[in-house]
């Protein structure tokens, strides 16, 4: 009879232990998941702002040669119009 009993107390204790260990092995793994969730999110934010910036900076380059061309047709017309003013004075 104390056959039994010790055969049972081993079973529940090693079925307990067993549980612990799941239990803990799994919340392991699961930390271990959120934290390289955390670390691809990390990442990913940093990439995004990476690409914000490239972007911002490409869109002040484009403006800064869009304003270059502008002011260079100006002085051009400018020039166009004094040349014009010039020769409707020789006329008169």
């Amino acid at each position: 009879m104390e056959g039994i009993i010790v055969s049972i107390l081993t079973s529940v204790i090693g079925l307990g232990v067993g549980a612990v260990s799941v239990i803990i092995y799994s919340n392991k793994k699961e930390k271990g998941a959120s934290k390289k969730a955390e670390e691809i999110l990390e990442k990913a934010k940093k990439d995004a702002e990476k690409a914000k910036r490239d972007s911002i900076l490409e869109q002040k380059e484009e403006l800064h040669k869009l304003k270059m061309e502008t002011d260079k047709e100006i002085k051009e017309r400018k020039i166009e119009l004094s040349v014009e003013d010039l020769s409707g004075k020789n006329e008169d």
